[in-house]
């Protein structure tokens, strides 16, 4: 009868290189990761605006390395499930910074368009904090000391007056205000009271 092959045994130096090299990639990605100071973020997936409702769509999450600043901005997992709203604009592939939300469901504005006697500081821009002061035309031979209306509104669009005499007229704003204020500015806007909006924090107050 033909005698049968001989299995040939494994060579041991091949386990044991295989073992070497398990070994030092585990090593490579422990370092690798051991010295990985990335934090996984968000950043928005497109413009938001003050008063945008902000949820897991409009976001984009990214890993970044923040350099200490891990507590600035919003990680991944602090989404609450409602979602959060902004307070400030937040440009698209920005990362979003937690001084710029606020608690949705703690949501008690809402947007009027208001026209101002007076043209728009330039120093305000979409996101900035104002007061939108009143002038009341005189009543009864007396003259009413301007006051503020409502105080630490948001900006959240400018619409410049346009023609020969611009520069002269006010301009149309959009601001976020507070529900239980809209009546008293209703009421103002129906008194045709002259309107304009200061930097807040800037309010006059009487000695």
């Amino acid at each position: 009868m033909p005698s049968q092959p001989r299995r040939r045994a494994a060579d041991p130096r091949l386990f044991i290189g295989l073992a070497l090299v398990t070994v030092s990639v585990l090593g490579v990605v422990g370092i690798v990761s051991a010295f990985d100071q990335r934090s996984t973020v968000y950043v928005a997936s497109g413009a938001l605006q003050p008063g945008d409702r902000i949820l897991a769509a409009d976001l984009v999450e990214r890993r970044v390395d923040l350099d200490g600043g891990e507590g600035l901005y919003l990680a991944v997992g602090q989404l609450p499930e409602q979602g959060l709203v902004a307070t400030e604009s937040i440009r698209a592939g920005e990362l979003v910074s937690l001084s710029a939300l606020g608690d949705a469901s703690a949501i008690e504005s809402t947007a009027l368009v208001l026209a101002l006697a007076a043209p728009v500081s330039r120093s305000l821009e979409p996101g900035s904090r104002v007061d939108v002061w009143m002038a009341a035309a005189v009543t009864d031979g007396a003259a009413v000391p301007p006051a503020v209306l409502v105080a630490d509104a948001v900006l959240v669009e400018v619409r410049e007056s346009d023609g020969f005499v611009a520069s002269e007229q006010g301009a149309t704003v959009e601001v976020l205000v507070p529900r239980a204020r809209v009546a008293r500015i209703l009421q103002a806007i129906a008194d045709e009271v002259d309107l304009a909006l200061v930097p807040a924090g800037l309010a006059w107050t009487a000695p």
